[in-house]
C-alpha cells in the first residue's frame, strides 16, 4: 500500500493515497461496534480489523493505479543498477524518517524523571500538534516533491524555484495563524477532547502551546527537505537532522530543569527551527534556492493579520469567562465560535493587504 501510494503521488494522484488511512479508521470503528454482537473481545476485534483494513487499503490503491495506467506485474526480482541506486538513496531517507521518533523517544525517557503524568501530558499534546502538521507539512512536502523532481530533471530550474517559493509563501500564510490559534485555544481544545481535570488540562495545554511554536518550522523543513530529495540528495537532511537531535537533547536537559515537561516540548520546537534554518543555509550555500527579498513584506503582512486574529481570540476568551457556563456543549460552541471568528478576522485582514489567495495559488500551480 505504501509503495503504490508513492506511485500515485508520482503521478500527481494525491487524493487516493491521502484517503488510505480513512479506511483503517472506518474498519476499526466498525470492529468495535460489531464486537459485542459476535461475542469477540475488543482487543481481538481491533487486531483483526487491522488485517482486514490492510487488504482493503491495498485494493484501494491497486485499482487507483490501474485506472492511472500503472499495473503490477509479478516477476522475479533483479538487483539491477537502478535498484542499487534506489537503495543508496533510500537508506539515508529511512534513517531520516526516524529523527522525529528519536526526539520523541528521548523526550519520553527524560519525562520519566519528571513529576507523575508528565509523559501523558506530552503524549496528549503531541497528538493534537500532529494534526496541523499532517494537513500542512506532510501534504505540502508530498505534493511538492514529484513536481520538483520533474522540473529539475527537465532542466526547468526557474519553474522549480517558483514552485518552492510558492510553497513557502503558502506555508507562511497557513502555519502562522495555525500556530497562534492552537496556542490561544489550547486549553478549551484539550478540555473538550480529553476531559481531564483542570490542573492536568492546564499542564497539557501548556505543552501543546510549546509544541505549536514549532509548527511553521516543521512545515518549512518538509519543503526544504523536498528540495534535497528532488536532487537525489538524501544524506544532507539526515546529517542536519541528526545534528538537531543533539541540539534537542542539550536543550531538553537545560529547559526541563526550569519548565518540566513544557521545557521538553519547547526544546523540540526550538530544534525544529534550527533544523529549518540549517536546511535553508545549505540550500543557499549550494545556490539551489534563495528566498526573495519580498518574503519579508509577506511575513510582515501575515504577522499583522495573525496578530489581529490573536487579539480577537483574546477578546472572545474574556467574554467566555463571564457568560459561558462550564459544560461540554458550551465549550464546543465556544471553540466553533472562536475558530469562525479567527478565520473571518484573518481572511478579512489578508484581503485588506491583498495577500496571495488560495485561488491564485491553485491557478499558478496549474499554469506551471
Amino acid at each position: 500500500t505504501a509503495h503504490l501510494s508513492g506511485v500515485l503521488n508520482s503521478l500527481d494522484r494525491f487524493a487516493t493515497a491521502a484517503g488510505v488511512p480513512i479506511l483503517l479508521n472506518c474498519v476499526m470503528i466498525g470492529a468495535l461496534l460489531l464486537a459485542p454482537d459476535f461475542d469477540v473481545s475488543y482487543g481481538v476485534a481491533l487486531s483483526a480489523s487491522v488485517f482486514v483494513a490492510g487488504i482493503l487499503q491495498f485494493l484501494w490503491v491497486y485499482f487507483a493505479c490501474a485506472r492511472a495506467g500503472f499495473r503490477i506485474q509479478l516477476r522475479w526480482p533483479v538487483f539491477s543498477p537502478d535498484v542499487r541506486q534506489l537503495c543508496r538513496l533510500m537508506i539515508p531517507g529511512v534513517i531520516g524518517a526516524g529523527v522525529m521518533n528519536i526526539n520523541l523517544f528521548i523526550d519520553t525517557i527524560l519525562a520519566s524523571f519528571l513529576p507523575e503524568k508528565s509523559i501523558s501530558f506530552l503524549f496528549y499534546a503531541d497528538r493534537l500538534n500532529q494534526f496541523p502538521l499532517s494537513i500542512l507539512g506532510i501534504a505540502m512536502g508530498t505534493a511538492l516533491l514529484p513536481s520538483l523532481s520533474r522540473q529539475l530533471k527537465a532542466g526547468e530550474h526557474e519553474k522549480a524555484h517558483h514552485s518552492k517559493r510558492l510553497a513557502i509563501e503558502f506555508a507562511i500564510q497557513l502555519t502562522l495563524p495555525a500556530a497562534i490559534g492552537l496556542i490561544l485555544l489550547s486549553y478549551p481544545i484539550i478540555e473538550v477532547i480529553y476531559g481531564l481535570p483542570a490542573m492536568e488540562t492546564k499542564a497539557t495545554a501548556a505543552a501543546l502551546a510549546a509544541f505549536a511554536i514549532g509548527i511553521p518550522a516543521y512545515v518549512l523543513t518538509k519543503i526544504f527537505a523536498a528540495s534535497f530529495f528532488a536532487r537525489q540528495d538524501t544524506r544532507t537532511p539526515v546529517k542536519i537532522g541528526c545534528f538537531c537531535i543533539g541540539i534537542s537533547l542539550v536543550l531538553n536537559i537545560i529547559l526541563m530543569q526550569y519548565f518540566a515537561h513544557v521545557g521538553l516540548a519547547l526544546s523540540t520546537s526550538l530544534s525544529a527551527w534550527v533544523n529549518a534554518a540549517l536546511l535553508y543555509r545549505s540550500l543557499k550555500k549550494r545556490h539551489w534556492f534563495r528566498l526573495p527579498a519580498t518574503i519579508w513584506g509577506l511575513i510582515l503582512k501575515v504577522g499583522i493579520a495573525t496578530t489581529a486574529m490573536g487579539l480577537s481570540l483574546c477578546g472572545l476568551s474574556q467574554v467566555r469567562k463571564s457568560i459561558i457556563a462550564s459544560s461540554l456543549i458550551a465549550e464546543i460552541i465556544y471553540i466553533l465560535m472562536a475558530i469562525s471568528l479567527g478565520l473571518l478576522v484573518y481572511l478579512g485582514t489578508s484581503f485588506y493587504f491583498k495577500l496571495i489567495t488560495l485561488n491564485q495559488i491553485r491557478k499558478a500551480l496549474l499554469r506551471h
